[in-house]
């Protein structure tokens, strides 16, 4: 019986995560190679996108303060909004060029954690409004379904888009999505069998 409950344990998380990278990697692979305009984000229409506002990652652990030459300085991720054109419902999108994945301030005076990560992000914000300022145009590739998960910010209806990369990581993400595909299979088979298994250990114990 331990033996049994041991494989419906290993069962219940191997098989789940398989599948999970099995889907991912699959849908990767053709979306990559045979997905066009549609699903291909590297094929996305360029579009010109207007800057109205900035907005500090809200992941605590993109936040870093160290001593710099005596002085405690702050690290923080900064993303861009833009707001996308064309007819319909206002589209926004959060992007982040080169220069803001790693906005550095000086250390402010705060009462707290959360005070200084607050104070932190707004300093970081008024830098990025420096570097890439309302109103500018920015170039990108957009979502032409606009795809969204209804999230909203500044007004807009937040949809997938990303600033125009070198084509050669596309060509770096086919292979991760391959072994995604085959870790993910090797997963699923790996889980049914265990689960086939504790079934059939379980029929046998009960029922003889």
């Amino acid at each position: 019986m331990p033996e049994i409950l041991g494989s419906l344990i290993f069962a219940a998380f191997t098989l789940p995560v398989g599948v999970l990278l099995l889907v991912v990697g699959v849908n990767g692979v053709f979306g990559y190679l045979w997905g066009g305009e549609r699903d291909d984000p590297f094929r996305w229409p360029l579009v010109d996108a207007e800057v109205i506002g900035h907005a500090a990652d809200p992941d605590q652990d993109t936040r870093r303060v160290w001593p710099d030459h005596g002085t405690y300085v702050g690290q923080v991720n900064v993303r861009v909004l833009v707001r996308l054109p064309g007819p319909g419902e206002p589209h926004g999108a959060l992007v982040q060029p080169g220069d803001l994945r790693a906005v550095r301030v000086r250390r402010p005076d705060a009462p707290g954690f959360y005070a200084l990560s607050d104070a932190l992000d707004g300093l970081a914000e008024q830098e990025a409004a420096l570097r890439w300022p309302v109103g500018r145009v920015l170039t990108v590739r957009a979502d032409p379904l606009r795809r969204t998960n209804g999230r909203r910010l500044g007004g807009l209806l937040l949809t997938q888009a990303q600033l125009p990369g070198s084509a050669r990581i596309k060509w770096l993400l086919v292979p991760a999505m391959l072994v995604f595909t085959l870790v993910g299979l090797v997963l699923t088979v790996v889980g049914a069998g265990l689960l086939i298994s504790a079934a059939r250990g379980a029929w046998t114990a009960v029922f003889g």
